[in-house]
């Protein structure tokens, strides 16, 4: 998995693209255990207004995560627009961009009308 990150990241700057590294916390523990998914690309939706952070369905797995994506990106002057919130739970890994300006969500076990 590692290599094929760093090809990726590789691919991405020869193409001009700037990339920013986030560090999670050592260990990377939050209120339920173990944070899991600082591997995931998907974890922020970022547009040209700037950023929606969004919440997973499987809380326990992302509680404490949110916060160092949201630091990173204030850091970088990147807005917050929005961060899901409440009952609303949305993982992007169920969405696709059919271009420019549409998002197609799905809804069930991983997002849901809030979201």
């Amino acid at each position: 998995m590692q290599e094929q990150f760093d090809q990726y990241v590789k691919v991405l700057q020869g193409e001009g693209v700037e990339v920013h590294f986030l560090e999670p916390p050592v260990p990377a523990v939050g209120p339920f255990g173990f944070i899991k998914w600082f591997c995931t690309v998907g974890s922020v939706l970022v547009t040209k207004a700037g950023a929606i952070i969004p919440r997973a369905a499987m809380a326990g797995w992302e509680v404490g995560r949110n916060r160092y994506f949201v630091k990173k990106l204030v850091e970088l002057g990147v807005p917050i627009l929005f961060m899901i919130h409440g009952k609303g739970v949305i993982e992007l890994g169920g969405s696709v961009w059919l271009d420019q300006t549409h998002l197609v969500a799905a809804e069930g076990l991983i997002a849901n009308k809030e979201g």
